[in-house]
This record gives structure tokens, C-alpha cells and sequence, in this order.
């Protein structure tokens, strides 16, 4: 199961980020199957993924963005390395990052994994609201899917750099859980990253 990560604020994005690298490098499953990130610096949207684990990066680079949505993938067997389902997945105005796994659910939307898949199915129901789109989306799938293991995800809204995120799951709560902090910074992590952090609403999209 992947990593996601999600920073908002002036300062201190950089370091964060290089402790959830770490955090990937000790976790319990691997987490080395490539990385991706969309970052906001210098007044413009960046994008950047490759197949190297993220711990094996330079991240310097990423020191001072201000917002930071970042996927560490760990791939299935079926699946194996491979760059185009590395995260985060995108639109012009969307990025997409998932956790989890979904077992005995069909969506018939374009994707090679089931992530993206679930991406496609969101954005089927976008007519200018995401959050109406993510919650008509999932109504539909809990009632179709025969277990969810876990279902964790972030959806950046980059023209305003905010956060949608929902976390759900049904074993493993340690390793499952989100946590999330929205104060002078907003920081979002499969990992605790910081005391501050708290975990996540259960079932319950988050707007931050």
C-alpha cells in the first residue's frame, strides 16, 4: 500500500517532506516502487515522478514550495514499477493521490490501475463541485464493492491549493489511518509527521 503526503504553507514544506521519505524508507511494506509530485514554486505549478524510491532523491529542490501533493508507490504484484501509475494523477485543474485497496468493485471508466480508475469515476460527476462529486462517486461504491480494505485519498484543487481528503478502512489502523494538521500550516501524511497532527475523520470527506 502507497504513501501520500500533502503540504500548505509559507515555510517548512521542504522538511516534512524529506521526513515522510523517511518514513517511507522504514515502513513496514515497501514503499520504493517510484514517486511523484505536483508542487507550487516561484508562482507556478511543477510536476515531477520517477521510479527511484523517494528516499533516494534530492529534495532540496522542493525546499521552498509552498504547496506539495506527493505519492510514494508501493505496487502490486499484477502491476509492478511503472512510471504512468506512479502519482499523482491529473487534470488541468485536479491531482489525485490513493492509499488502499478495493476488492469486488467494477468501474467502467478509462485507467490502468485501479486508482486511476477511481479518479476517472470522480470526475464523471464533476459539474463544478468537486466535493458533490466525490461524495455521489463514493455513495456508489461502498454499495457496490465486496470489502474495502482501505480507501485513502487526497485531491488537490490547484487553482485555489486546497485539499480534499477522505480516509476509510477496515483492518490495520496503524498503518491505515491519516493524519492531518490545519493551522499555521496544513500537513496531511499516511504517517505522523508532527505531534500536532491528528488523525483523520473516519468516513467523512475533509476540505483543508
Amino acid at each position: 500500500m502507497c504513501r501520500l503526503f500533502a503540504f500548505r504553507g509559507q515555510s517548512g514544506g521542504g522538511t516534512y517532506l524529506s521526513q515522510f521519505a523517511e518514513q517511507c524508507r522504514l515502513s513496514k511494506e515497501y514503499q520504493g516502487d517510484g514517486w511523484g509530485i505536483r508542487y507550487y514554486l516561484g508562482g507556478r505549478w511543477k510536476y515531477h515522478k520517477e521510479l527511484t524510491p523517494v528516499w533516494e532523491a534530492d529534495l532540496s529542490k522542493y525546499k521552498k514550495a509552498t504547496v506539495i501533493l506527493a505519492h510514494a508507490r508501493s505496487a502490486s504484484f499484477d502491476d509492478g514499477p511503472d512510471i504512468e501509475s506512479n502519482m499523482p494523477f491529473e487534470t488541468d485543474r485536479f491531482s489525485f493521490v490513493f492509499n488502499g485497496e478495493l476488492r469486488g468493485v467494477r468501474l467502467k471508466v478509462p485507467g490502468k490501475t485501479g486508482a486511476e480508475k477511481l479518479f476517472r469515476f470522480i470526475l464523471n460527476f464533476y459539474t463544478g463541485n468537486i466535493e458533490e462529486a466525490v461524495n455521489k462517486a463514493l455513495s456508489i461504491i461502498i454499495k457496490r464493492v465486496d470489502y474495502i480494505r482501505a480507501l485513502n485519498f487526497i485531491i488537490l484543487d490547484k487553482p485555489y491549493g486546497r485539499f480534499y481528503c477522505f480516509s476509510t478502512f477496515s483492518e490495520d489502523q496503524d498503518y491505515f489511518s491519516m493524519q492531518k494538521y490545519d493551522g499555521e500550516i496544513t500537513l496531511l501524511s499516511s504517517d505522523r509527521l508532527t505531534r500536532k497532527q491528528t488523525d483523520l475523520r473516519i468516513d467523512r470527506l475533509d476540505v483543508l
